[in-house]
């Protein structure tokens, strides 16, 4: 015999979870067992584990049951949205979501077996597993937030060192290096503040970008630029340009090239960053 005194009074699962909602605040879960009455357990499950006194009081506590037959119109209805191919089929499902988060089909399940694998779903209503969800999705977003600025503050820092190697040394005119070897170079940035540096005239032209980038994202406060201006998000992402003034001409860095194949063999130059 069916459990009566344990069964929602009817099979329609959108009408089971509404009741869940309404008359349970959604603090239950779904409990659905379809029968097939040829299969012996099926019988089984009413006779031993629908009848124990122990999962009916679990079942009291934390689930709203519904048992149909496969052969009704919502037992085959039921089938085919979840995709059961075996019966009898136990499965318990999130009232919020609709979603299934428990199966078992095609087979016997005793009393203590079933309420082991019903254990997870006695402790917490399927609100406290969403409230859970999300403060696990806010904590995971806070620790990749947390890895991402650890890992743009590592990658910042490398970059720091790379442009102060590559400028380590102001060339200064001595008996190594001939003052016509030397260029003095200002650079005018788009809100009119001047960079100067001496370079030689056989730097790679790499060094004069690199200056650029070291002076706009690493220079001391009151001359770094804002990171977020379009001059900062330019210098990041390596899209500015280096022009010189009259006549113009965008000095090109091929990677190779050095300040004499560009041009730039004049004591002194004068060149414009544009974005």
């Amino acid at each position: 015999e069916p459990p009566k005194d344990i069964l929602f009074p009817g099979e329609n699962l959108d009408d089971a979870r509404d009741a869940i909602m309404t008359r349970h605040g959604g603090g239950k879960w779904l409990l659905v067992n379809i029968q097939s009455a040829e299969e012996f357990a099926s019988h089984q499950l009413n006779r031993d584990t629908w009848s124990d006194p122990i999962v009916k009081e679990a079942i009291k506590a934390s689930f709203l049951f519904v048992q149909m037959y496969a052969s009704s119109e919502e037992g085959r209805k039921f089938a085919s949205r979840y995709k059961v191919g075996r019966m009898p089929c136990i499965l318990v499902i999130d009232p919020l979501t609709a979603a299934k988060v428990y199966g078992k089909e095609g087979q016997f399940v005793d009393a203590q077996t079933l309420l082991d694998a019903l254990m997870p779903f006695m402790d917490h209503g399927p609100l406290h597993f969403h409230e859970r969800e999300k403060e696990e999705a806010r904590e995971r977003e806070a620790r990749e937030a947390r890895r991402r600025a650890e890992d743009e503050r590592a990658s910042q820092e490398r970059r720091r060192n790379e442009l102060a190697a590559s400028l380590a040394g102001e060339p200064t005119a001595s008996t190594a290096t001939p003052a016509d070897e030397i260029v003095s170079v200002m650079i005018r940035l788009p809100d009119g503040t001047r960079l100067r540096r001496n370079f030689l005239k056989g730097d790679p032209v790499k060094r004069l970008f690199d200056f650029v980038a070291h002076r706009v994202l690493f220079a001391g406060e009151g001359e770094r630029q804002d990171e977020d201006s379009a001059l900062g998000k330019a210098v990041r992402e390596g899209t500015f340009k280096l022009c010189t003034t009259f006549p113009r001409k965008v000095v090109q860095d091929t990677g190779a090239n050095t300040l004499r194949d560009a041009g730039l063999t004049d004591k002194q130059e004068a060149l414009l960053v544009e974005v």
